[in-house]
């Protein structure tokens, strides 16, 4: 991502095959690489299709750690949440908003892990 207009978003690639009708977990762990993590960059989770009851909550933050002894620079979103599908089936994508346009001169390179469990209900 990199944009210099504030509140624009890119998405990721829908990933996951979420059969319709039926009700799943998920836990979503992103790690977003950049120069300069003092901006406001915040994560949508997005699916496909219709019908879909979606929700969700993230935790963020900005970090710079070691990593194989180099800096390593960004933000990592943890993301907790359950959908119920639509019938005709479903798909999952991260959307990344950048709020205040740094990611012009100091870009955004996002990469994560999904894990998508399969359960018999989902409440609230």
């Amino acid at each position: 991502m990199a944009t210099s207009t504030p509140n624009v978003s890119s998405t990721s690639n829908y990933f996951g095959s979420l059969t319709g009708s039926a009700s799943y977990k998920f836990e979503l762990i992103v790690r977003a690489k950049t120069n300069n993590n003092t901006g406001r960059v915040g994560l949508s989770v997005l699916a496909s299709g219709s019908g879909n009851s979606l929700s969700y909550q993230y935790m963020a933050s900005s970090i710079t750690e070691l990593e194989s002894g180099i800096p390593w620079v960004g933000y990592q979103y943890l993301v907790i949440g359950t959908i119920r599908v639509g019938v005709g089936g479903s798909t999952l994508a991260v959307a990344l908003m950048d709020g205040t346009g740094a990611t012009a001169s100091d870009s955004i390179t996002a990469s994560g892990l999904a894990s998508i469990t399969l359960v018999g209900s989902v409440t609230g």
